[in-house]
């Protein structure tokens, strides 16, 4: 396959599939290989902002169970502290988002922000 071909880039969009993509995050060093903070936004780059919907699932579930596991942290709080550390360094909005003090308004707010990422619009 040559590289930037459509075939090319359809092999690469296969990550979206890989289960390793989904699921908390307890730290974000990508020791798995997968990650999600240099994946996703090269992803967004070749027209495929799809790749944020990995952080819907995470960010809605109450508790801190997330498929067979069980976390220390509540996994929406992950999926938060997730977003905030990987993608707010350069984002106003994350910003500001990080200096809510109720965790529920951060965690509708980063909702808020993963919807308007996968809608390809520029959050505010």
């Amino acid at each position: 396959m040559k590289f930037g071909t459509e075939p090319a880039k359809e092999a690469a969009f296969g990550i979206l599939k890989n289960k390793h993509l989904r699921g908390p995050r307890t730290d974000f060093d990508g020791s798995d290989g997968l990650n999600r903070a240099v994946i996703l936004p090269l992803l967004e780059k070749a027209g495929r902002p799809e790749g944020y919907q990995v952080y819907l699932e995470l960010l809605d579930v109450k508790g801190l169970g997330f498929g067979n596991a069980s976390y220390g942290t509540p996994v929406a709080k992950l999926a938060v502290n997730e977003i905030l550390r990987s993608f707010g360094k350069n984002n106003a909005e994350l910003k500001r988002i990080r200096g809510l003090k109720e965790f529920e308004e951060q965690r509708l707010a980063v909702r808020r922000w993963v919807e308007a990422k996968i809608k390809g619009s520029k959050y505010p």
